[in-house]
């Protein structure tokens, strides 16, 4: 649409009754049900003659013949559309009423763009992962694969109450290693601080789970997923792994290390009934998939580096 300023014929003109003109001033009064108010209308013209309303009271309505309106006009004119009684305008470019529902039209554009881009990474992320997600309990059916990058987590939530997403993790962790494919588990999470260290909780459940200690090696690096998949090619060399954690997170993880060229496939652990903690993930995780999209167009990179750790060498003992 075109938003020159141009007379404003898509609004109902105002219409004036009790009218009175004035017409070497070139204004007239009168009451306007569409403002509920008295109403001055000044002709401007410039370029195209067009009209300006501005509210008055029932008192300067009464004064018409006076010079008191005559002023009126003149501050009106001054003050143009800045005016704090400045109603609406026959041109387009000045009428609040037309700028209101341009500015809503372009709010409307900017949602349906949002909303768009959002699908549109969604999308993306469940493509990418598409037939290379292998469902809990189906560890028989996972491909074999030299390691796998456990995703990390906190094994308590506040109240000290166990956070089933941990569990579930290392439950579907320690079912690879008993099927036989895998030979090593990479723990990555967070250890920012001395005393918030996921990897080290996790590597401790996965060796009480009957994993040899010697086959888990933690990245101390894992902050966000895209420093866990990237992580696991630049710091332990895999070219392709599998990640396991809940199904969601999976696929998020597939689509991360699939465009950046590394054969991910993932196992995902068991799911978290309906709740509190399960709610706020369905929220969260349309935006994650928003935030993975992002770091892949812009080339983020995980936040910390560091020398290669070589993984166990040996097949494990079954």
């Amino acid at each position: 649409m075109n938003e020159t300023c141009h007379q404003n014929d898509s609004f109902e003109r105002m219409e004036l009754e009790n009218r009175k003109v004035n017409e070497e001033k070139l204004y007239s009064v009168g009451y306007s049900r569409k403002s509920k108010s008295y109403v001055m209308s000044i002709v401007i013209t410039w370029v195209m003659w067009f009209n300006r309303y501005y509210r008055i009271t029932k008192e300067e309505y009464d004064s018409f013949g006076t010079s008191t309106l005559d002023k009126l006009s003149e501050t009106f004119l001054r003050e143009g559309v800045n005016s704090d009684r400045f109603l609406d305008s026959d041109m387009a470019c000045e009428s609040p009423t037309w700028k209101r529902r341009r500015l809503l039209r372009r709010l409307g554009y900017l949602v349906f763009a949002g909303v768009a881009f959002v699908v549109a990474c969604n999308l993306s992320v469940l493509v990418a992962a598409a037939g290379r997600v292998t469902p809990v309990g189906h560890a028989a059916e996972a491909p074999a694969r030299r390691a796998a990058v456990v995703m990390g987590c906190v094994p308590k939530l506040r109240g000290g109450w166990d956070n089933p997403y941990f569990t579930a993790r290392i439950e579907a962790a320690a079912e690879l290693w008993r099927a036989g494919k895998v030979e090593a588990l990479v723990v990555s999470g967070d250890n920012h601080v001395e005393w918030y260290d996921e990897p080290t909780e996790m590597k401790a459940a996965l060796v009480a789970a009957g994993v040899p200690e010697d086959r888990v090696v933690c990245d101390y690096a894992g902050f966000r997923t895209l420093d866990s998949v990237v992580r696991a090619k630049t710091i332990f060399g895999l070219d392709s792994f599998l990640v396991v954690s809940q199904d969601f997170h999976v696929r998020r993880a597939i689509f991360l290390g699939r465009c950046r060229g590394l054969d991910v496939r993932g196992y995902a652990a068991r799911g978290v009934p309906f709740g509190r903690l399960s709610s706020r993930t369905i929220v969260r995780e349309p935006l994650a998939r928003v935030a993975a999209v992002l770091d892949v167009l812009l080339g983020r990179r995980p936040r910390f580096g560091g020398p290669r750790v070589p993984l166990p060498q040996t097949a494990p003992s079954l």
